[in-house]
């Protein structure tokens, strides 16, 4: 949950930062938001990697 209101944050703010968003623009946000939130899922809950 706390990975989502992350993510959701980053793409508002990359949003904000960019002002009139067109495709690229939005697809980078989605591209860096759901980086942010994974990376911050990770750092929570650790993935157990097979070795």
């Amino acid at each position: 949950m706390i990975s989502l209101i992350v993510g959701l944050s980053v793409f508002l703010g990359w949003m904000s930062l960019v002002g009139n968003p067109h495709v690229v623009e939005t697809s980078m946000g989605l591209i860096i938001s759901i980086i942010v939130a994974v990376w911050i899922s990770h750092k929570i809950n650790p993935w157990k990697m097979p070795k």
